[in-house]
């Protein structure tokens, strides 16, 4: 799920004609124009696998820090950041806020929730998602500043998202509430404001 909000121009336009031959009237024409709203679609969701290690049975929880205990290899080795595409007015600035996440759940209740202040990596491109997700970033927590970015000559920009580090941070890594065997689903809000 993401939210969106952008800045709205209206122009009206009265346009009176002079009366060129006699006996004829005025007339008025009222003209709107606004900036197309931005179309945002999801290229490609964030997926990370959970790869139990042979032999082990989890009775509980577990903080993805241990994943060698319990997993087969780092969950961080196997993501696939998310993608969106924007797309709207040509060359016009925008600036991409992380105003929520969700705690990713599974069908059976299990959850990853975020030991600490968790951060996402968050990179643009006027490419494609290829390019935006070759980039690196710093990570960016909920509510920071906005990453400004600029849409192309074509009105578009790729955003491609990722957990930062949820297996090996400091702070925000990932916790398991329970080891569970499903699709764990969750949402990162984003606010483009589009300027």
């Amino acid at each position: 799920m993401q939210t969106f909000k952008y800045a709205t121009l209206t122009t009206v336009i009265f346009l009176s004609s002079a009366a060129a031959y006699a006996g004829t009237g005025t007339g008025t024409s009222q003209i709107s124009a606004t900036p197309p709203a931005l179309s945002v679609v999801e290229v490609q969701p964030y997926t990370m696998t959970l790869e139990r290690l042979p032999g082990a049975a989890p009775t509980g929880g577990f903080s993805l820090k241990s994943w060698a205990t319990y997993l087969a290899q780092n969950p961080e080795d196997t993501v696939q950041p998310g993608c969106l595409k924007v797309a709207g007015d040509m060359n016009k600035s925008v600036g991409i806020t992380i105003t929520n996440l969700s705690n990713p759940t599974a069908p059976g209740g299990a959850a990853l929730s975020f030991s600490g202040t968790p951060k996402i990596n968050l990179t643009t491109s006027t490419v494609d998602c290829t390019d935006a997700i070759s980039k690196t970033s710093t990570g960016i927590g909920i509510n920071a500043a906005p990453v400004a970015a600029t849409t192309s000559s074509s009105g578009e920009l790729y955003i491609a998202w990722s957990y930062r580090q949820p297996a090996t941070a400091s702070s925000g890594f990932m916790q398991l509430s329970a080891w569970e065997e499903g699709v764990f689903t969750g949402t990162v809000d984003l606010q483009i404001d589009y300027q």
